[in-house]
């Protein structure tokens, strides 16, 4: 299989997958923290970050596996979602990593990676359009965040 790489668009540095997972876990935005309302998973971003260990171990089944077990108990996890577009993505599965890169941008659109990730999905899919669409949104969210940052 080959190596999948991720770029982050307001860094010039390309990532792999599971690096790029790791960095979206640990910059995990606490806004998202509001969507977790249901207790039967205490902590849905510990069983998130185990998955996420599991995709960098390469099982990645397992990661599918816990990652729909948060997404069925807490159906608003922004991580969650974005976690398995990755994973699909990574397996070369085009239309599951559409449809959670949607269920998360659905969550939260102003999020850069979400755009970043639908903008790769879409430019793998051969849609020009929708890829450029992506990539300017993530780019001028990036750009947003450093003019915040300045600030």
């Amino acid at each position: 299989m080959n190596p999948s790489f991720a770029f982050l668009p307001n860094q010039a540095t390309f990532y792999s997958i599971s690096e790029y997972l790791t960095i979206l876990i640990l910059n995990h935005q606490p806004n998202n923290m509001a969507h977790y309302q249901d207790n039967s998973i205490t902590d849905p971003l510990a069983l998130v970050e185990e998955a996420t260990f599991d995709f960098t171990l390469g099982d990645h089944p397992e990661a599918i596996r816990k990652l729909k077990q948060v997404i069925s108990t807490h159906p608003n996890c922004f991580a969650a979602w974005h976690a398995l577009t990755e994973i699909h993505f990574a397996d070369r599965n085009l239309e599951a990593a559409l449809d959670s890169a949607q269920k998360a941008f659905a969550i939260n659109r102003d999020d850069v990676h979400i755009n970043t990730s639908l903008s790769r999905i879409w430019m793998e899919k051969g849609d020009k359009k929708m890829a450029e669409h992506f990539g300017a949104q993530a780019r001028m969210l990036g750009w947003k965040d450093q003019l915040k940052d300045e600030e």
